[in-house]
């Protein structure tokens, strides 16, 4: 197991613990309830990344909000086809991403 995988097991609980919060708090299965908003899409895509680069991590009933939370986004109506075609070649619904000059500093 490599330091980043150790680092995941670590941090995973927080995310499944954050995910349960935020679906029970609300009437469905998505971080703000049955409509799917950007913060379910960028979570989905966050975590898809890290389970297709470290599958181990997300294996197990400790991980079962985490584990339901894909399931609710990828039985979506509106998304389904997309899944069964796009999605399965491993391109995954991608946020914007910020420039490397933002990440560095340049115009903190």
């Amino acid at each position: 197991m490599n330091r980043f995988s150790r680092r995941l097991r670590l941090e995973l609980p927080k995310i499944n613990a954050m995910i349960a919060s935020e679906a029970s708090g609300n009437a469905g299965p998505l971080l703000t309830g049955t409509a799917p908003c950007y913060a379910d899409f960028l979570a989905y895509a966050c975590l898809a990344d890290l389970r297709a680069f470290v599958p181990k991590c997300f294996s197990g009933i400790n991980n079962k909000p985490v584990t339901m939370f894909f399931r609710a986004m990828e039985s979506l109506p509106e998304l389904a086809e997309w899944f069964e075609n796009e999605g399965k070649e491993g391109e995954y619904i991608r946020p914007p991403r910020p420039s490397v000059t933002i990440r560095i500093g340049y115009f903190a």
